[in-house]
């Protein structure tokens, strides 16, 4: 890396290449998987609702009797009109996947601006966007809710993608003057402040904390109070809304009606909080970024824009962690420690991205010029952080687990055309009999692979991990979805 002069990349042309070309094979392959995709039993239910009731009443439905994201009730309506969801399934991870990058990219560009003075090219600003997204890419929890899943990724990568966005507006909003810009960026800044708080309730309320910390620490010698409060209107009311709908206490009562059990609450708080850490710090392409970061925050020359010039950084991992707490404390409470998996995933990458940011100011912070001079004269060191940058993402399990999908993916495409074509041609029947998924692997291996090497057949019925993790037809419920579609009368499986 160039550590010394900021007017030029700061990043090796042969690690710059391969960062991109790492970047996009995975987009490629993860894009691909998605022509591979099927619907699942609460898309099902998310497309029966929308035979029942028109765009609006579809919402109006959802809001007063599940749940109140209007944001998301918005998208299922949206998705579901025509039978788009159905036709077109791949096109949501598509979008999702171009949304996810370019947001982190949107985040980074405007730190660079208004934090650091333009102190990185555009090129710097493009390797450290890819390096943020291969990294939460390796930490995830969960890529198939997060991306392939529809009525999950609508929800919460959605929302990330969201709070990227209104965190960015907000850092324009603060840095421009009072001009007709800064009245654009006001507007854009309300309409994603209320779309955000519709995503879900756990991004909303982070969106909330982090708004308020940057408008505090971030050094302004005037704040727009009356644009501040018309904002704090915006996010309160569209909060409101969105948490005392009919719907959420109609979940709610789903839950058993004993007491909440406070020592539950505090062990899932405990073992969230865990997982987060564990997801990230397991990852060897965590370290290789922070190091990055680490030396990139040691190599600038300017002052970081903040209210507070000296924090320690230790403290603020520790802020950023009492931050999640108070979060998911309430939610715990509420759910009686009930937390799903799939809501992990905006954690992680957040925490990610949080962290890093804390990394950077570190490394701001602590002066290394020796070590600045080393690495700048030691052309094996860039070559030996090349390779290794290459083998902690291709060795990494998530790249392994996606190869192992990209090889599944059409053997387990063809049992689920098969499928839907048994499903479409007894539509309106009494009841049917389906083969599971497993069952339907068995067999097809058994014939249309059984000239394969057995390494492949294992990988093949162990299902592409990223499309499903288990098969609708296990559960009443999600069989009574299917068949509600299909107008079906009774479901049942082949044993």
């Amino acid at each position: 890396m160039n550590l010394n002069n900021s007017k030029e990349n700061s990043f090796p042309r042969f690690f710059s290449f391969t960062v991109l070309a790492l970047l996009f094979i995975v987009s490629i392959l993860l894009a691909v998987l998605a022509f591979y995709n099927h619907p699942l039993a609460d898309d099902y239910w998310a497309l029966n609702l929308r035979k029942t009731y028109w765009f609006l009443e579809m919402q109006k439905n959802i809001y007063n009797n599940w749940g109140g994201r209007y944001t998301s009730n918005f998208i299922y309506s949206l998705f579901t009109s025509n039978n788009f969801l159905i036709k077109y399934y791949f096109a949501h991870t598509l979008i999702l996947i171009f949304l996810s990058f370019f947001s982190i990219l949107y985040w980074t560009s405007t730190v660079n601006r208004y934090f650091l003075n333009l102190y990185f090219t555009n090129a710097d600003i493009w390797i450290i966007s890819s390096l943020f997204f291969l990294t939460i890419f390796c930490s995830i929890c969960e890529i198939h809710t997060a991306f392939y899943w529809f009525s999950s990724s609508v929800v919460y990568q959605f929302s990330l993608i969201c709070l990227f966005a209104t965190h960015s507006i907000l850092i324009t909003f603060l840095a421009q003057n009072e001009n007709i810009k800064n009245i654009f960026s006001f507007l854009f800044l309300a309409i994603f402040i209320f779309i955000t708080n519709g995503t879900n309730e756990l991004i909303a309320l982070l969106t909330g904390i982090i708004s308020l910390l940057t408008i505090l620490f971030y050094n302004k010698k005037k704040f727009y109070n009356g644009y501040i409060i018309f904002l704090f209107l915006i996010y309160v009311t569209s909060l409101i809304f969105s948490l005392y709908s009919p719907g959420n206490f109609m979940r709610l009562s789903l839950f058993d009606d004993s007491k909440t059990n406070l020592l539950l609450v505090l062990s899932s708080l405990i073992f969230r909080l865990m997982q987060i850490l564990q997801s990230i710090l397991s990852s060897v392409l965590f370290y290789f970024t922070s190091i990055i970061i680490f030396l990139l925050g040691n190599s600038s020359q300017l002052k970081v824009q903040f209210r507070f010039k000296q924090l320690n950084f230790f403290y603020l991992f520790i802020f950023w962690i009492i931050i999640l707490c108070f979060t998911l404390l309430p939610i715990l409470f509420i759910s009686k420690g009930s937390f799903p998996d799939r809501a992990l995933n905006t954690l992680i990458a957040l925490t990610i991205i949080v962290f890093m940011s804390i990394i950077f100011y570190w490394g701001h912070t602590f002066k290394l010029s020796n070590l600045k001079s080393l690495i700048n004269s030691k052309k094996e060191l860039k070559i030996l952080g090349t390779l290794f940058f290459i083998v902690s993402c291709i060795f990494h399990p998530q790249f392994i687990n996606l190869t192992k999908s990209i090889i599944a993916a059409p053997a387990f495409n063809n049992v689920m055309l098969e499928r839907t074509e048994i499903l479409q041609k007894n539509s309106h029947a009494n009841t049917i009999s389906l083969a599971t998924i497993d069952n339907s692997l068995d067999s097809l291996v058994s014939t249309q692979y059984s000239s394969q090497k057995e390494i492949i057949k294992k990988i093949i019925l162990g299902k592409p991990t990223f499309l499903i993790s288990a098969d609708d037809l296990n559960e009443d419920i999600n069989r009574n979805a299917i068949a509600q579609y299909y107008r079906i009368k009774i479901i049942t499986t082949n044993k």
